[in-house]
């Protein structure tokens, strides 16, 4: 991933915050089915560990985000992304992620809190 398409993507979703919210909220907060869109499979999956809804560990969800990701900028990106872009693209959503913890309620530390007895 390149420096360009990083901001691209970030410009995209950062565009898009609006639709972003609803297409994730329910009736009573973060919606309970998985949306279809793989971006928002990613951000619900993550939002749902972050904040202790399910606190199993979301591994599966990274080949939505890099599907979106691949589609987003038209090239299969090959193996792993592992380039500083990418890393700080995670970092970005991360961060994007505790944000909608606290629109949804939801403590962004609880899923951590409830694995933090295994990782020490």
């Amino acid at each position: 991933m390149t420096s360009q398409e990083k901001n691209d993507l970030i410009s995209k979703i950062t565009l898009d915050l609006d639709n972003l919210k609803k297409a994730l909220s329910g009736r009573k907060g973060l919606r309970t089915k998985k949306p279809t869109d793989n971006l928002q499979a990613y951000l619900w999956r993550m939002i749902r560990f972050h904040g202790g809804i399910d606190v199993t560990m979301p591994i599966m969800c990274t080949f939505d985000l890099r599907q979106w990701v691949n589609n987003s900028v038209n090239r299969r990106l090959t193996g792993y992304p592992k380039s500083a872009e990418y890393k700080a693209f995670e970092q970005w959503l991360d961060c994007l992620i505790d944000a909608f913890c606290v629109y949804f309620k939801l403590n962004p530390y609880r899923g951590a809190l409830a694995w933090k007895g295994l990782l020490y």
